[in-house]
């Protein structure tokens, strides 16, 4: 399936799911109008598992539909929430014990895979030098404004 058909593919399971119910969830304060894909999958299976047997095909097609959406998602997430505990000052050893894996080197290559696979690689490797150095104390004015410019366009944050 080519990108366009796959995007149309996902806008129509949104839509599935929003007729079935999902537009009903709770939306959280930080959340756009519509539910996140993460949130519509789950309300898929929810569905699924309420009636075992007799669940529609057309909501659990269009729960599959959306999982690469919701991992791109939670990815970018997961590369921005990084990318900010860096600015923020936190050391890697401190992000590897919250993240529970064994090294600061482990929450790096973390980090360094989260880039590669949401396309943001190049940007925010130069913006986590930068906060390196700043954490460190060696920062400038000049850097922490140029890098507090690049947390606008850092990846899943608006500017």
């Amino acid at each position: 399936m080519d990108a366009t058909s796959f995007e149309r593919a996902q806008a129509q399971a949104r839509r599935t799911l929003l007729a079935s119910g999902a537009s009903e969830l709770p939306r959280m304060p930080w959340s756009a109008p519509v539910p996140e894909d993460v949130t519509s999958a789950r309300f898929a299976l929810w569905r699924a598992n309420a009636s075992p047997g007799t669940a529609p095909i057309e909501e659990i097609r269009a729960g599959l539909c959306l999982l690469d959406a919701a991992r791109s998602d939670l990815e970018t997430l997961e590369t921005a929430l990084l990318f900010v505990a860096r600015t923020e000052g936190m050391t890697w050893p401190q992000i590897a014990d919250e993240l529970r894996v064994r090294s600061p080197q482990a929450a790096q290559q973390r980090l360094r895979r989260a880039e590669a696979r949401t396309g943001s690689a190049d940007s925010v490797a130069a913006d986590d030098t930068a906060a390196d150095d700043i954490a460190a104390g060696a920062g400038t004015a000049g850097q922490w404004a140029a890098l507090s410019d690049t947390q606008d366009r850092a990846p899943g944050r608006s500017a």
